[in-house]
């Protein structure tokens, strides 16, 4: 609300006493009728200023209007006209509005912003509620797709665990080479009135979890994966958003992948797409659950939708943006659709008539995984560099390719190694039998979950990257890669008697690789982390932030309290002939756990790696799978 200016011209003293009284009388008016209206006045501008460290005013102007704030009477910081250049994110604190003046407000990368866990995007927001992030443009100083890249951390906005937030009227402009909004753990996430063009890696990603989220009336031009991805979500729409894209690369427009409940994909145009392996409009990557995809538009992708049922319009004779915007279909037919962007198309290519399709798909899960496998950007081939027929490269699908990750550290991943340990990658997150496939929100469950199992992967190819919401623990060496090894973590405060502790059962349910035979026997061994961890920042290099190991990888002890040691607390082998039989293998910690509860020592979790790490990989679900039956079990048995 801005101030209200009283202006006079006295005429004697009887006008000014009652043009006073007359104030005064106004004044009490708005004190009774609007009181929260003056509360939200808690405004800060900030305005652009030379140098390159623009986030240290604009974080310390959230800081200052967060104070106070609360979901009825937010904070406000107003960003003036100008470019922002920054050197680290932007933090945001609960209650807060941060909004610009529209296109012309520029947040600036001059580096290297988002280059770690605690500096994974332009703008961040974790563990925080009622934010909003409106009429803002970034820009950095990338001028290719390769440039300006920074692994997991090269994100525009990034929301983890956050609950209620809007983000609209954003521009992201070419080469950020980022996640445009990347949204995990989160509830009641609105993004809309959006522009990416040609941004990065997704455009939006719904992931982990969240959950009651919207996308809608946004234009995305897909350049290196997909237009917007939902990946392990609840009751997500994507509707009247526009998805186009010529730069040869991406595979989909939309991409649904892994457990899905209640996503509706509705109301969208998705028009002359081409990407590299394929040009699809929805794409399916191991997708389940109940997926409605319904009265969208597509012309010039290919293929038009492999997961979802509804009725669409296919392949129409009218291809003009505009018409079907009229029509109530993609950016802009909800409004406020920037001027500056264009929807017109250019000229149809396909002679295809226009058909209305029910698309009732009734493909099993393995076709299902072969049509993704066929079709997911990234893939390389396999033992014995065989193609396929198609000339479509096929093989199992590293980790990298289920959370999307940049395509050039995938092909690096996925190349055939050396030895006879070819052909086995990082693990795909397989389905759950079809008895075990539960619709449900996973949400709740990860939060429950949580509370007692926390896990982490180590890689030493990547050394400075968390991988906390992985879906698989892996273990072992893989020739020309490097080494990995996990950490987890139980809850232990409900024991307080060592003595009454039996047994201790560390269980994990091994998966991968499916059906292939390793080199080298696997020889899985459980130690003691030698120091606390911090699951939001461990990585190879780092158990927290800014705190190294003393060695690479992880500090540990052994059973005989020899740091480094090779006399592991539990152990058990499998064989390189073995293949997985989709089931639990478990791990005797009893004495381990009785440390913990006696207080000898403090409750660092389980370090497990092989005792080889080489050729001998293998992979575990973690406790991020919907599935509660595979996820990693400690069970305690006490004396009655």
């Amino acid at each position: 609300m801005n101030p209200l200016k009283f202006q006079s011209q006295p005429k004697g003293d009887t006008m000014l006493k009652r043009q006073i009284g007359t104030l005064f009388l106004i004044t009490c008016l708005i004190l009774t009728a609007v009181p929260a209206a003056l509360g939200a006045q808690n405004t800060v501008t900030v305005n652009p200023a030379s140098g390159s460290d623009a986030q240290t005013a604009i974080n310390n102007a959230i800081n200052s209007v967060a104070a106070g704030a609360t979901s009825s009477n937010p904070g406000v910081v107003i960003l003036g006209a100008g470019t922002y250049k920054i050197s680290a994110p932007i933090i945001l604190k609960s209650n807060v509005v941060l909004k610009g003046a529209g296109d012309n407000t520029i947040i600036f990368a001059t580096g290297s912003v988002c280059n770690s866990d605690g500096s994974p995007a332009y703008i961040y927001g974790s563990g925080v509620s009622n934010v909003e992030v409106s009429h803002l443009q970034f820009q950095s100083t990338a001028t290719g797709p390769k440039d300006g890249g920074h692994g997991d951390y090269r994100n525009c906005i990034k929301l983890t665990s956050v609950t209620n937030a809007k983000v609209h009227d954003i521009l992201l402009t070419r080469y950020l080479y980022g996640d445009g909004v990347r949204i995990s753990k989160s509830s009641g996430i609105e993004v809309y009135n959006c522009r990416m063009q040609s941004s990065g890696h997704d455009g939006v990603s719904f992931l982990s979890g969240t959950k009651d989220s919207r996308m809608y009336n946004c234009y995305v031009e897909v350049q290196t994966n997909t237009g917007v991805r939902v990946d392990n979500c609840a009751n997500i729409e994507v509707d009247h958003n526009t998805f186009t894209g010529s730069a040869g690369s991406g595979w989909c427009c939309v991409e649904l992948e892994n457990k899905l409940t209640n996503v509706d994909v509705h109301h969208n145009i998705m028009h002359d797409y081409k990407g590299s392996s394929s040009s699809a409009g929805i794409g399916n990557w191991h997708a389940s659950g109940s997926i409605s995809v319904r009265d969208n538009v597509m012309w010039n992708v290919s293929p038009y939708i492999q997961v979802g049922s509804g009725s669409n319009i296919l392949g129409p004779s009218d291809r003009s943006v505009e018409n079907w915007v009229a029509k109530g279909y993609g950016y802009g037919s909800l409004g406020s659709a920037s001027s500056s962007q264009s929807t017109e198309t250019v000229s149809p290519t396909s002679e295809e008539d226009s058909k209305t399709t029910a698309n009732e798909t009734a493909v099993t899960e393995t076709e299902e995984t072969e049509l993704a496998t066929e079709t997911k950007e990234t893939e390389v081939a396999t033992a014995n560099n065989q193609t396929a027929e198609n000339e479509t490269a096929i093989t199992k699908a590293a980790p990298e390719q289920v959370t999307g990750t940049d395509n050039e550290s995938l092909t690096e991943e996925n190349i055939s190694e050396t030895g006879t340990q070819t052909g086995v990658n990082e693990p795909p997150v397989t389905e759950a039998d079809p008895e075990q496939v539960v619709e449900t929100d996973k949400t709740s469950l990860t939060e429950e979950n949580s509370s007692d199992i926390i896990d982490n992967r180590l890689k030493e190819s990547t050394p400075d990257t968390v991988y906390q919401d992985k879906e698989y623990l892996d273990i072992g060496g893989r020739p020309g890669i490097g080494k990995y090894r996990d950490l987890l973590l139980f809850n232990l405060s409900e024991y307080n008697d060592a003595e009454n502790i039996s047994n201790a059962t560390l269980s994990l349910y091994w998966y991968y690789p499916d059906g292939i035979e390793r080199p080298e026997d696997t020889i899985v061994e459980v130690y003691r982390p030698a120091a606390a961890w911090n699951p939001e920042n461990v990585t190879w290099n780092t158990r927290d932030n800014g705190v190294l190991w003393t060695q690479p990888g992880g500090d540990w002890f052994d059973m005989n309290n020899v740091s480094q040691g090779d006399a592991p607390y539990a152990t058990i082998t499998i064989k390189g002939s073995d293949i997985p039989d989709n089931r639990y293998y478990e791990l005797n910690v009893t004495d381990l756990v009785k440390e913990y509860v006696s207080g000898e020592y403090e409750n660092t979790g389980f370090l497990i790696k092989t005792r080889a790490e080489n050729a001998d990989y293998v992979a575990f679900y973690s406790s991020e799978i919907d599935d509660e039956n595979q996820r990693p079990m400690l069970a305690i048995e006490e004396k009655i």
